[in-house]
């Protein structure tokens, strides 16, 4: 008979490690609950629909920072937290017929690195959002615009509709301070 011999790539500490927890049952992990509501038809809406942040501009509501100045240039929002939220109110828009998204923002001038922002997009179906209904837009530069196609969404289909609000997370630690201008759907 042959035998077969293998390669371990632990290391001994880790091969002492695995061994000690081997047959233990796992720690259970709590379980995620999402307020799940119901999809539902709505008319289609003119596009592009171009959402204005600044003054008179459209409905919003913020977690984690705050609203410092909204005037016409547009809205400077102020993070206190590393998940700061603005929630922003979309009339109710079927999903099949959104085909990009584009964001209209900068960094302030003493922001000395790129800014993250994610999106997460709140619907009839998951009213409240999820971490699937959710992208990772990109770095926000000077000169901002940070646009994506919804073919280039994973699960852009399964989000539910109509779209309802979008939720802007701009940057991941206090004290960063961006502009935003305008949410434009196409």
């Amino acid at each position: 008979q042959e035998e077969t011999s293998s390669v371990c790539v632990l290391t001994p500490e880790e091969v002492a490690a695995a061994r000690a927890i081997e047959g233990q049952p796992w720690e259970p992990k709590k379980p995620i609950y999402l307020k799940v509501g119901q999809n539902r038809s709505v008319p289609p809406v003119r596009l592009p629909l171009s959402l204005d942040l600044g003054q008179g501009g459209a409905d919003m509501r913020v977690g984690g920072g705050k609203i410092e100045q909204r005037d016409q240039e547009g809205l400077w929002f102020l993070s206190e937290s590393k998940d700061p939220q603005l929630y922003v109110t979309v009339p109710e828009t079927p999903i099949s017929q959104i085909k990009r998204i584009t964001l209209y923002a900068e960094p302030s001038k003493d922001t000395p690195e790129p800014v993250p922002i994610e999106l997460f997009f709140l619907t009839a179906l998951y009213s409240e959002g999820s971490s699937f209904c959710w992208l990772q837009l990109g770095p926000l530069q000077p000169g901002g615009k940070l646009s994506v196609a919804t073919s280039d969404i994973m699960g852009w289909s399964n989000f539910g509709t109509p779209l309802t609000a979008i939720r802007i997370d701009p940057g991941d630690k206090p004290g960063t301070r961006v502009l935003l201008k305008r949410l434009v759907l196409e």
